[in-house]
């Protein structure tokens, strides 16, 4: 009768750890909850996030911004600096700002701190990949300029060849 009663002692510890296991963490955010599975560290949640954050209505986007920018005014932890950048970095928004993404990712990608944690490397990487966007967009800016400014100097000369032939037609006699 003993064994049976310590098996079942065993399963009662047994169902009740597991069940600990379905409730999340006290500090588990709305958002780690998002992605089918509880994150385990601050790069998996950062990603949760940025899932979390592409669902949000605008109205709710907004408010989440001034949430996460007066936190990271207060806490300025690594892991609130990477959320504003994130945050930052979402075109579209009233607050997109890619430059300033930029500038708060900078003190954790030095190349002596990228190697201090997981969240570093990819606060390096978030950092690079938003370079390499602003980049291309710069380029393309550029060449829509270019090609703004041609179609203005294809605009004039069309409108010399128009006057041109204008007058061509006003002057009997001259040019037959």
């Amino acid at each position: 009768m003993k064994p049976l009663c310590s098996i079942a002692a065993l399963l009662v510890a047994v169902a009740v750890l597991a069940g600990c296991g379905a409730f999340p963490p006290r500090d588990a955010a709305p958002w780690d909850h998002s992605i089918g599975f509880l994150p385990t560290g601050d790069t998996e949640r950062l990603l949760a996030y940025f899932e979390y954050l592409k669902r949000l209505p605008p109205g709710e986007l907004h408010r989440e911004y001034n949430t996460v920018r007066q936190v990271q005014a207060q806490q300025r932890d690594d892991f609130s600096r990477v959320q504003l950048a994130l945050l930052l970095d979402l075109p579209g928004t009233g607050f997109s700002d890619q430059a300033k993404a930029i500038e708060l990712l900078e003190p954790l990608t030095a190349l002596e701190q990228r190697n201090a944690s997981v969240l570093r490397l990819f606060a390096y990487y978030l950092a690079e990949t938003m370079k390499q966007n602003k980049r291309q967009q710069d380029r393309a800016r550029e060449e829509q300029r270019r090609a703004d400014a041609l179609q203005q100097k294809l605009e004039a000369l069309k409108a010399i060849e128009r006057s041109l032939i204008e007058r061509q037609q006003l002057t009997p006699g001259r040019g037959e």
